[in-house]
């Protein structure tokens, strides 16, 4: 693997390490592995994806792609932001599903973002939760799977290459 300067990690509480001092966080013990001296860990308890992706693409911009390794933390489905407009949050029929099909997409657009300004990446996905649907694999097919580590079923190869 490359010799990064920058190891930059968000997700939500299992990134964050909810209730465990820095060091025994996977994202800090990540850093010392890859013998990385900057590391910064912008994971916070309850992140819903949305909120992962806004942090991430405002801090990335500060970061150059060439000494960065970004390693995001997919957090569950149903874990989502609210933006409150004088408005009520109406679930219908469709709620659960939009839910999954907004999530896949979000995880197409950073992968996407990541790409196209040149960070290498990782996503690690904690849990299964709903994440594949038949009714979905149009959608699933745009998911680079080579750049998701799957801890439910880990390719070992893939974290030493």
């Amino acid at each position: 693997m490359d010799k990064y300067k920058n190891l930059y990690i968000n997700g939500c509480s299992y990134t964050f390490g909810h209730s465990l001092s820095e060091e025994l966080t996977w994202p800090y013990m990540l850093s010392k592995k890859l013998d990385i001296d900057t590391f910064i860990n912008d994971s916070q308890n309850a992140n819903s994806l949305d909120t992962i992706m806004d942090i991430s693409f405002f801090n990335l911009l500060n970061l150059n792609p060439k000494d960065t390794l970004v390693v995001i933390g997919l957090t569950w489905i149903p874990r989502f932001a609210i933006t409150y407009v004088k408005s009520l949050l109406l679930h219908d029929a469709n709620f659960t599903q939009n839910l999954k099909i907004k999530y896949i997409k979000s995880i197409i657009l950073m992968q996407n973002y990541l790409e196209n300004n040149n960070f290498n990446y990782y996503f690690i996905k904690f849990q299964n939760d709903a994440w594949e649907d038949p009714n979905l694999d149009s959608l699933y097919n745009n998911i680079n799977l080579d750049k998701i580590i799957d801890l439910q079923n880990i390719d070992k190869d893939k974290l030493t290459s």
